[in-house]
């Protein structure tokens, strides 16, 4: 009986190698057609010339000079790079389908971008861009005596309330940039808190970009929106939140003769210093479920 076993088990074996093997030759042959036509359709959107000037760049682009066409990620840049030094130049677009996580709708966009931009005037923008990001990078001895003029037109306070704030879609470029962000927050910190090696007293608190939004409910759909109303408000002493908060006649003046965006900024730190007030100084109040 185990050698009648032993025969039925062999035919069933070879059948399932044989499906496996059947559906993996499948998955080929439709990966090779829908292949083809993806390269069929990306040959016949550029004429020669514009293959020519496309394939040119790709064969010389770094992974920073793909990425300032604004159409590839750093990731997706990479991947190109990495696969022309693997596998030589791109001979046809076909070729740079076969890049790992990239798709023809991606190398589509590129490619619209670089039929009319050759390589040389690529590189003379990212140059510029380098050049124009170093510019902007801050002088640390300009900003420092900026930052002195800046303390010393704040009026002396127990607590300093600052908002932290939130980048979104960062990438390497930005990097310089954020960074010397942070040292001029360390600095101005550092200009603030003075006296701390003696009171041992922290005089600067970062709080959340959410906490004014929640606290005086200014989020809709969950973007940020204008707090002006509340100021207004508390102007007519109808806030429930900040009926006790009193602003001399002078400063309202002040505050109606300014631009709207102003209005926007000086609301905004009226409105952090109420909240956190209330929230961590009194406990006077919750923040919102």
């Amino acid at each position: 009986m185990q050698c009648i076993c032993s025969m039925f088990r062999l035919p069933v074996v070879g059948r399932k190698s044989l499906f496996a093997s059947n559906v993996s030759v499948a998955r080929r042959c439709l990966a090779q057609k829908t292949f083809q036509k993806e390269a069929s359709i990306l040959d016949s959107l550029y004429s020669d010339a514009e293959k020519e000037k496309i394939l040119d760049t790709f064969n010389r682009c770094n992974e920073y000079e793909l990425q300032h066409t604004r159409q590839l990620n750093h990731h997706k840049a990479s991947s190109i790079v990495r696969h022309r030094k693997d596998n030589g130049n791109f001979q046809t677009l076909s070729d740079i389908l076969l890049v790992p996580g990239v798709g023809i709708l991606g190398i589509q966009k590129i490619c619209n971008v670089l039929r009319t931009l050759d390589y040389e005037t690529l590189r003379d923008k990212t140059s510029r861009a380098d050049f124009d990001r170093i510019r902007a990078e801050p002088n640390i001895s300009e900003k420092t005596c900026q930052l002195h003029l800046i303390k010393d037109k704040l009026p002396e306070a127990d607590i300093y309330v600052m908002e932290r704030k939130v980048f979104r879609n960062i990438n390497p470029r930005m990097v310089p940039f954020l960074f010397n962000m942070k040292i001029l927050d360390a600095m101005l910190f550092t200009l603030l808190n003075s006296d701390f090696e003696s009171s041992v007293d922290h005089k600067i608190y970062m709080v959340a970009p959410t906490l004014v939004s929640q606290f005086f409910g200014l989020s809709v759909g969950g973007e940020r929106v204008s707090g002006q109303h509340v100021l207004q408000d508390i102007e007519r002493m109808q806030s429930d939140v900040a009926s006790d908060v009193n602003i001399p006649y002078a400063r309202w003046d002040t505050f109606k003769n300014l631009n709207n965006v102003q209005k926007e900024k000086y609301a905004n730190s009226l409105l952090l210093g109420v909240a956190f007030y209330k929230l961590i100084v009194l406990r006077s109040h919750r923040l919102p479920l």
